[in-house]
């Protein structure tokens, strides 16, 4: 079994001046698909040389239950048969917020041992795990305006060390050798680095639009400042309405979404993006108040940090118009993400999360 990176789970890896052609192979474990992507650099440009999605042949998501387990090892296996498209053995991998625990603490000041005890105490009692049952790491959230505290204020992920070596041997067995189980809000804040290419000294905003659990991450100069899991659910409950509504398959509802998606606002809507809309209309509204919430308090706490655009990344993504619709809702441009010129593929976002993973391969390896 490949050694985790138990103390880089939030990605927390160093420059490094690496050179090297292709990146590990990034794997984005989702709640019912696993996106794989390669990126290759060239000079200074990087583009997703290779990508794949597996998507589950269970009907059952994935959810922290005794079945957990069975459900990632079919698609992991999977990866197997997918090898000839990847050149790599080393991989990268994240698993979906809806498996993974995040807190805020804030804790007295003390070297890092010191406070890594802290923060396993504090986990173990609000996660009901033994500190030697699950694996962890944090680093500090970005301090509010004006903030006076002897305290600081720090965000922490953990996951059950049984899911994560789990993962590792699944991957192992197709053929993988799992590097580092990185922490989502880090590979968030990489895949925002790698669009702006590393240049923007400005904050942006992230939104992981998932199945179950969707993620907003505040990015400032490549570090996540502030991350939360939106309380509103994920794309599922916009199918799922739409399902309903409308009586048609899972598959004839994301043509629907994807074709012709929402209004874009000041333009009238063709009567199949009107229908679509209307049946999406409250889980969708949800959804642009969770965000509209979470903007508004980091609007109060966060202001000298005050995003300037909105980052789309994953299956949400594939809505036709979500872009303009939130760039009007919310006020603030928001756009698909996509990797250096490659703005005029629309599947890119989807890739994302996958893509910031395998560059981690340019990064230095604490765990060696």
């Amino acid at each position: 079994m490949p050694q985790l990176a138990v103390n880089a789970i939030a990605g927390k890896l160093p420059k490094s001046n690496k050179a090297c052609e292709r990146g590990w192979v990034g794997i984005d474990i989702g709640t019912s698909a696993i996106k794989l992507a390669q990126v290759e650099r060239v000079g200074t440009e990087c583009h997703i040389a290779a990508r794949w999605t597996v998507a589950s042949e269970s009907e059952k998501r994935l959810s922290r239950d005794e079945n957990c387990d069975e459900i990632l090892k079919s698609p992991l296996s999977a990866i197997k048969k997918l090898r000839q498209l990847f050149i790599a053995r080393k991989c990268a991998a994240v698993l979906p917020m809806s498996l993974v625990d995040l807190r805020t603490f804030d804790i007295p000041s003390g070297n890092a041992d010191e406070q890594r005890g802290m923060v396993a105490e504090m986990l173990a009692a609000e996660i009901g795990l033994e500190p030697n049952e699950f694996v962890f790491d944090f680093w500090e959230n970005g301090a509010a305006d004006g903030q006076k505290t002897q305290l600081t204020s720090i965000a922490a992920l953990a996951v059950p060390k049984h899911l994560a070596a789990s993962v590792a041997n699944h991957l192992l067995s197709a053929g993988m050798e799992c590097q580092t189980l990185n922490g989502m809000p880090w590979a968030v804040a990489r895949a925002v680095e790698l669009a702006e290419a590393r240049t923007s000294e400005e904050s942006s905003l992230a939104i992981d639009l998932g199945c179950s659990s969707p993620l907003l991450v505040l990015v400032d100069k490549g570090r996540p400042v502030f991350s939360r899991v939106l309380r509103c659910g994920g794309i599922n409950l916009l199918m799922e309405s739409l399902q309903k509504d409308l009586c048609i398959s899972m598959d004839e509802c994301q043509q629907l979404l994807s074709q012709f998606g929402l209004p874009v606002p000041g333009l009238t809507p063709s009567a199949v993006a009107q229908r679509t809309f209307q049946s999406i209309a409250s889980p969708l509204h949800s959804l642009v108040t969770e965000i509209e919430r979470t903007t508004d308090f980091l609007e109060q706490q966060y202001r000298s940090l005050k995003p300037t655009r909105v980052w789309l990344l994953g299956g949400g993504t594939q809505i036709k118009n979500l872009p303009e619709y939130l760039t009007h809702s919310l006020r603030i441009p928001t756009h698909n993400w996509a990797l250096g010129n490659s703005k005029h593929d629309p599947v890119e976002a989807v890739y994302g999360i996958a893509a910031a993973l395998s560059s981690l391969a340019w990064e230095a390896r604490p765990c060696t």
